[in-house]
């Protein structure tokens, strides 16, 4: 675990160069759209939320960005009251325009404890925003401290426990410290913030534990890339090279067992 705290300005700066690009910043290939309509949305998250089709859940979308799956949750209950929260006022801006219903973003940090009442919400959605906290401790004394008894948190996050993950991350940082500049490379490719982290399924099971959770469903899964809705500048041909060689060892390893395999984990947990 990392004691490292969040740059807050790192983030923000990211973000609102990635949403200068496109008013709507989104990172779902088509291939996790489709696992997320037809098996997350419609067959997981119903057989293990009991009403997540019909009630009028308290949803806060963390890190919200421009509410894409704020928007997904909301095709299959449209009861549902979501609260979006994001840091970054581009992407606030960006979701409110959309005028979805039962949905409002707020500017706001995950690490500020006075966003919510004790027990105001029924579920907690994370969607790819939990590894740009090198240090999750805060997040999750929040989300225990917002969740109430009974109600679920669903992660959804890059796989920390694979391999090509961990090793696509020593490249980074050998780019970010080793080069003049790194830094500021690995930003204006829109590869990462300096605060991204790929932490573990095991790190995410010891905070889910620590917070009196009792996991659901726990799964990693493999995402075949597309042309990369992240990127906002040229990529370069040795960052393509590089990202060709990462998909390969990817498929490699997606033989191995659980929780090795696969780019992404899915979560899902119930606070008792």
């Amino acid at each position: 675990m990392h004691n490292k705290s969040q740059s807050k300005l790192s983030e923000i700066e990211f973000f609102k160069k990635a949403i200068e690009n496109s008013s709507e910043y989104d990172v779902l290939t088509n291939e996790y759209l489709i696992y997320l309509k037809t098996t997350l949305l419609s067959k997981i998250l119903p057989n293990k939320i009991p009403g997540f089709t019909d009630k009028k859940f308290k949803v806060l979308e963390a890190g919200c960005g421009t509410g894409t799956f704020s928007e997904l949750f909301l095709e299959v209950n449209p009861n549902l009251k979501i609260i979006g929260i994001d840091i970054v006022p581009e992407m606030i801006n960006s979701a409110n325009t959309k005028n979805i219903p039962n949905y409002r973003a707020i500017l706001g940090d995950l690490e500020d404890n006075s966003l919510f009442n004790s027990g105001y919400l029924d579920i907690i959605l994370c969607p790819f925003i939990l590894h740009h906290f090198p240090c999750l401790d805060k997040v999750f004394s929040n989300f225990a401290k917002w969740l109430k008894a009974d109600g679920f948190i669903i992660l959804l996050e890059p796989n920390g426990s694979n391999p090509v993950r961990r090793l696509s991350d020593l490249v980074r940082h050998f780019i970010q410290f080793v080069f003049p500049h790194g830094t500021k490379f690995i930003i204006n490719h829109g590869l990462a913030t300096p605060n991204e982290t790929s932490h573990s399924v095991n790190t995410y099971k010891k905070f889910l534990q620590k917070g009196n959770y009792r996991i659901l469903f726990l799964d990693t899964k493999y995402f075949r890339p597309e042309d990369n809705k992240r990127t906002f500048s040229p990529q370069g041909k040795v960052i393509s090279i590089m990202g060709k060689l990462r998909q390969i060892l990817y498929k490699i390893f997606n033989y191995l067992p659980s929780p090795y395999r696969g780019n992404s984990i899915v979560i899902i947990a119930i606070r008792e």
